[in-house]
């Protein structure tokens, strides 16, 4: 749980930045980052985002 706020936190300052300054905050994250970043917006779980990347929960 403590993780998804945090990830939702992070996305929400991500998001801010990106109507500002769209182009560097992209390049500094990486595919992956970005990848999970959007299975986040969408609402999926850890536990989801892990199952479908392959990867534990924990990784996430």
């Amino acid at each position: 749980l403590l993780q998804e706020v945090y990830l939702s936190v992070r996305l929400a300052q991500l998001r801010q930045q990106f109507s500002s300054t769209p182009e560097p905050i992209l390049k500094r994250l990486t595919p992956r980052e970005v990848q999970i970043a959007n299975l986040v917006a969408k609402g999926l779980t850890n536990a989801e985002i892990g199952a479908e990347l392959w990867i534990t929960q924990n990784s996430v």
